[in-house]
């Protein structure tokens, strides 16, 4: 929700835009090739996730961020690191391979104490930066140029927040990998409950927790003795929603012209 909030834009989440393919990209760096332990995912998610948000940023801040530009750029950011994590994919050995394509999945199954460390820390940490901006984010969903008449550090407060939007990303796909469309479904979940009476931050983050235990018990007791992983599902209901979003933008009249 931070990032659709600071873009104006409900199609801006982490997975559209590259940020969790990104980290997604970094964790298989370290599992095929470095062939290190949890630790090193973590921190092979983070840096994936940094270079594909300065990638996004470097390339679609030159025009502003409304419109549909942060999208098609973090589309296209998107496919690179998918390219390059199917790469490492094929050059690597079986083993790496199978545990890296698990993984990429996303699922929550088999997760241990350190993976609720990894989402705990980074809870912890970002979640205290989101709340003390939350002032900002009304602010910016005005327009850049009002937000910077209001507030002349604006630009500290949305990098503040774009960052700690990027943290929290990298350290859920290295504990659980790229679990799709959570961050697009649920904050469209809790607009439609709650409209603009209120930020919708936690509420939104609360949405995305019993997503992903909803489609994993789902995912474990629908296709029995069968179990698929949790991402699979997700993906199934988010593709959809995905689209329904982008007929009723056209609709709209929004496109790549309006930014």
């Amino acid at each position: 929700m931070v990032l659709q909030r600071i873009a104006r834009n409900p199609l801006v989440s982490p997975d559209v835009i590259g940020i969790a393919s990104g980290a997604s990209a970094g964790a298989v760096v370290v599992i095929v090739v470095v062939g290190a332990g949890a630790s090193a995912v973590v921190a092979g998610a983070l840096t994936g996730a940094a270079v594909a948000a300065a990638a996004v940023y470097a390339i679609a801040a030159r025009g502003g961020f409304a419109g549909y530009r942060l999208v098609l750029v973090g589309i296209g950011v998107t496919a690179l690191a998918n390219a390059a994590g199917a790469f490492l994919l094929t050059r690597s050995d079986r083993y790496a391979a199978k545990q890296a394509a698990t993984w990429l999945v996303g699922d929550v199954a088999g997760r241990s104490w350190p993976d609720v460390l990894t989402v705990a820390t980074g809870l912890a940490v970002g979640t205290p930066v989101v709340l003390l901006l939350t002032r900002h984010l009304r602010l910016l969903e005005l327009g850049d140029e009002i937000a910077r008449a209001l507030d002349g550090r604006i630009g500290r407060a949305r990098a503040a927040l774009a960052a700690a939007a990027v943290g929290l990303t990298a350290l859920a796909t290295a504990a659980a990998g790229p679990i799709g469309f959570v961050a697009l479904v649920a904050p469209q979940i809790v607009r439609r409950v709650l409209g603009t009476r209120s930020s919708g931050l936690l509420p939104a983050a609360g949405v995305g927790a019993l997503v992903v235990v909803a489609a994993d018990l789902a995912a474990r007791r629908l296709f029995s003795p069968d179990e698929l992983p949790a991402g699979v599902l997700t993906a199934g209901v988010g593709a959809p929603v995905l689209m329904w979003l982008l007929v009723r933008a056209n609709r709209a009249g929004v496109g790549p012209r309006s930014g």
